[in-house]
């Protein structure tokens, strides 16, 4: 491939000598070398430092934006990836993907089976501006990368996305009956209540236990990026026992063709965590500081062991 390249090049600079043109072969090649590639491949490495910074405020703020209200009608709406595309030769951006991923969680009252489904969206943000450009305006603004506007669009980010999850429809899950035998957990032990909070608080453990894992774990397989989404558990309303709860995960990985072509691969999947126990012996299994793998009350395995013969 280099041979023909470099044959091209010659030939290229033949026709320009004949024609009484002036051509540099440099140039002739810059002009050739159009292909791209992942934006990790393009960037120098200050800049290369730059970004990762940068993707990582990205994150943040929009998933802090989406606990704050529902996004594309999802309250646990959270980044899975951010990859980007860019011309090995000029550095010119083509385009963003970034993908997100949500459940819609509900318990059917009577049977206490889980009802919804997680997925991922992904959200194609073109761009036509250089990769000093792009990093220049994120990194300069800072906390407000998320909202500032981009040169040449007088669009955010935050505003393309947002624009791209209001085409996305959640669905509709039908909501536990009150009258009914089976509740969410959620809903048995609600915020603001010493278990409530505490439960809160595991999920949160929980979702940091996972980030740590996945990368020596669940990210070495075909997904290089997975998000757990949300652990829902069944309850019976009058004894309080769990009876089983279904972790929702979000994962992909992306390829960028030679023309600037953002192709992500993603997955979501709803893993069964068997569980029969207390709400309260549930609360305190997982009271640690690696809640992942701590042995299920009344188990010898743990969520990490449900989770690799789902995953």
């Amino acid at each position: 491939m280099r041979q023909v390249r470099y044959a091209v090049i010659l030939l290229l600079a033949a026709l320009s000598c004949r024609s009484g043109i002036s051509r540099d072969i440099g140039t002739a090649e810059t002009e050739l070398r159009a292909d791209y590639a992942d934006l990790f491949s393009v960037l120098g490495p200050d800049d290369l430092e730059r970004w990762v910074r940068v993707r990582t405020t990205l994150r943040t703020a929009l998933d802090h934006a989406c606990a704050n209200e529902a996004c594309g009608g999802y309250s646990n709406l959270t980044t899975v990836q951010i990859v980007c595309s860019a011309s090995l030769g000029r550095h010119t951006m083509r385009e963003c993907a970034w993908i997100v991923g949500g459940s819609t969680d509900a318990i059917d009252g009577t049977t206490g089976e889980h009802i919804g489904e997680p997925r991922t969206i992904t959200c194609s943000l073109p761009l036509k501006l250089t990769t000093s450009a792009f990093l220049d305006t994120l990194a300069s603004a800072g906390d407000g990368a998320l909202d500032a506007p981009l040169p040449g669009t007088g669009h955010s980010l935050h505003e393309a996305v947002l624009g791209c999850l209001d085409g996305t429809d959640a669905g509709t899950v039908p909501p536990s009956v009150p009258s009914s035998a089976f509740v969410a957990l959620d809903e048995l032990l609600p915020a603001g209540t010493k278990d409530g909070d505490a439960w809160q608080d595991i999920g949160r453990r929980l979702q940091s236990s996972f980030d740590e894992a996945c990368g020596d774990t669940f990210c070495e397989g075909d997904y290089g990026d997975i998000r757990a989404l949300r652990l829902a558990c069944a309850a019976d309303r009058r004894t309080a026992v769990v009876h089983g709860c279904t972790w929702s995960l979000a994962m992909t990985t992306a390829d960028v063709s030679a023309d600037g072509t953002i192709h992500p691969l993603t997955a979501a999947r709803a893993c069964p965590i068997a569980i029969d126990a207390p709400a309260s012996a549930l609360l305190v299994a997982l009271a640690t500081n690696d809640p992942l793998r701590a042995p299920l009350p009344g188990r010898t395995t743990s969520l990490n062991d449900a989770l690799a013969g789902c995953l």
